[in-house]
């Protein structure tokens, strides 16, 4: 009895493939904005620090900056190699409006959180997050029990110093309307 060969999806995933080389290469080679941000302290911190605000003196008060304000349709975050900043240890890449929305539910899950009087003179705020927070696989499979994340809900609302976390998350939401 005749046998039928296992069907080949070569084409297909060759066509597929094509089709993202072809993006990434426009996206690299100036089709559609890009932000860049190098990141020098992830190896030793094992967080991606996301800029967002900083404290002007002419001002006197807080104004957007970074991610908040960038026109980019892309946001790339360079891992400085610890040994030589000047390589690439390796890059992520993602939409701006979506790593957006993805920083403001880890803040919401308490997975990532708000440093402020960071750099420039201790005026600018960021919101850090843990690398592997940030791994696909995770951000879509994780959940949260209801309980624990009332109670951390109601920390946050009650401590001043997680106030940043929550207005961060505010701000990153408002953005994206």
């Amino acid at each position: 009895m005749p046998t039928t060969p296992p069907k080949s999806n070569f084409d297909l995933d060759l066509d597929f493939g094509n089709f993202w080389e072809d993006r990434i290469c426009r996206m690299l080679e100036g089709e559609g904005s890009v932000e860049v941000k190098a990141d020098k302290m992830w190896a030793s911190s094992g967080n991606l620090a996301f800029e967002y605000s900083r404290y002007d003196m002419n001002l006197g008060d807080d104004i957007l900056t970074g991610l908040l304000t960038t026109e980019a349709y892309w946001w790339c975050n360079v891992l400085c190699s610890p040994k030589n900043p000047k390589e690439a240890a390796g890059i992520r890449i993602w939409r701006t409006s979506v790593i957006k929305k993805v920083l403001a539910i880890l803040l919401e899950q308490g997975r990532a959180w708000v440093r402020q009087g960071i750099g420039d003179g201790g005026r600018t705020s960021i919101i850090l997050v843990p690398i592997e927070n940030l791994c696909e696989t995770t951000l879509m499979t994780y959940s949260v029990d209801k309980e624990i994340a009332k109670r951390r809900r109601d920390f946050q609302q009650n401590n001043h110093i997680a106030q940043g976390a929550i207005e961060a998350c505010e701000l990153l939401e408002k953005s994206l309307d």
